[in-house]
């Protein structure tokens, strides 16, 4: 699948590296070797899609298709599969992106209801790309982290791993788990790129929705000490499913290593990445 992403417009190698960065503290490898390349990949697909939506390459109006694109309609998967052996230039090449992401787990994995769930869940990452794009003066920090959470990828990521798997992931403990990581990645990303969003005017930045400066930051700074104490105790907490248990801790520890490592993203200008 590498090859298929090296393909996509304006990809750049770096991102397979950071996605093996994270992939690789996470530890799923050690018990979903197969799941682990797939996951990779789809990493490395967010961090061109979200180059995409940051440059400016993917738009109102084809971030709207790509969402049409997962919702499927009414087709059938013969047909889909036709269409998505067609011309990709009439999908655009997002909606090709997913469809191999997506072909790929349901090659490992044939399940209606799991496709189902997973194309629910990308869906809502692109909606909240979307939204995250006309973040404004006016946006309140509550409605900043349900975005947010979404665009972190991680929800997304155990959906991944749900459908590889056959996992299930729905009890309140697990579920409640999965959104504090979601939403501790996006603060923890914003901590780490508050002076780049500064410089290139971004409003998409928690401790500037919370009013920036010394202020916003220490307001951040709170509510990841919170979240990092909420994920603490669900991670000893048996009802949470065993999986998210362990990489829970291991998330944490990994994303605070990854920001020293990837400052190239998030220190730099965002054409960093795309320049290789």
């Amino acid at each position: 699948m590498k090859e298929e992403l090296a393909a996509l417009p304006g990809f750049s190698p770096r991102a397979i590296e950071l996605a093996a960065m994270l992939l690789e503290g996470y530890g799923v490898a050690a018990w979903a070797p197969q799941a682990s390349a797939i996951l990779s990949a789809q990493m490395a697909f967010f961090f061109w899609l979200d180059d995409r939506f940051d440059g400016g390459a993917l738009g109102t109006e084809a971030a709207v298709s790509v969402i049409d694109h997962l919702h499927g309609g009414a087709q059938t998967q013969r047909a889909r599969d036709r269409d998505d052996a067609g011309d990709e230039g009439q999908r655009g090449p997002e909606a090709a992106g997913f469809s191999r992401i997506e072909a790929a787990l349901w090659a490992h994995r044939p399940s209606f209801v799991r496709r189902a769930r997973w194309r629910a869940s990308a869906v809502s990452v692109v909606e909240a790309m979307l939204a995250e794009s006309v973040i404004d003066a006016r946006t309140t920090l509550s409605e900043y982290v349900i975005v947010g959470a979404a665009t972190s990828t991680i929800g997304h990521l155990f959906a991944t791993l749900a459908w590889h798997e056959d996992l299930s992931l729905d009890d309140a403990a697990t579920a409640t788990l999965i959104r504090r990581l979601a939403l501790h990645a996006r603060l923890h990303n914003d901590k780490h790129s508050i002076e780049r969003d500064e410089r290139e005017s971004s409003r998409a930045n928690a401790i500037l929705v919370a009013g920036g400066g010394v202020a916003g930051r220490a307001a951040i700074e709170r509510e990841l000490a919170r979240l990092e104490e909420g994920i603490g105790a669900l991670s000893r907490d048996e009802r949470v499913h065993e999986r998210v248990r362990a990489m829970a801790p291991r998330m944490l520890a990994t994303h605070e290593a990854f920001y020293r490592r990837a400052g190239d993203r998030y220190a730099k200008q965002a054409e960093s990445l795309s320049a290789g």
